[in-house]
């Protein structure tokens, strides 16, 4: 006998890979919202995979101006490394503002810089 119930939860079970539905150039760009849309899924699970994707080196680029959107490098050449270097520039930026905005609290831990790890917190 077949569990129903068990194979209605294999089928949604189903692996999706973002890179595959994204489109090339930035002026294809895809909303998270079209994407929750396209792979039925929900936002955070979307951006969890692209995160994955980005790890494996998948190139997902995105951007915060104009709507935002998620999108793959044109397939010319030069405009590709117009959206990389974009890409790059405004991850540099939040990289550095985070690392910024740490500094008040890096000093009240007297954290060495450079240290990557910090002791173990207990109560």
């Amino acid at each position: 006998m077949i569990d129903i119930n068990f194979n209605a939860k294999a089928e949604k079970k189903q692996y999706f890979c973002v890179s595959d539905v994204l489109l090339h150039e930035r002026e294809n760009r895809l909303s998270l919202k079209e994407l929750c849309t396209i792979l039925q899924e929900e936002g955070r699970t979307i951006r969890k995979q692209i995160e994955f994707e980005r790890r494996n080196g998948a190139l997902i680029l995105s951007c915060s101006k104009s709507g935002g959107g998620y999108f793959l490098p044109s397939l010319d050449p030069e405009q590709a490394r117009v959206e990389l270097l974009n890409y790059y520039k405004s991850m540099m930026k939040r990289a550095k503002m985070t690392i910024s905005v740490l500094r008040p609290v890096r000093l009240a831990l007297k954290v060495v810089d450079g240290q990557t790890s910090m002791p173990e917190v207990t109560k």
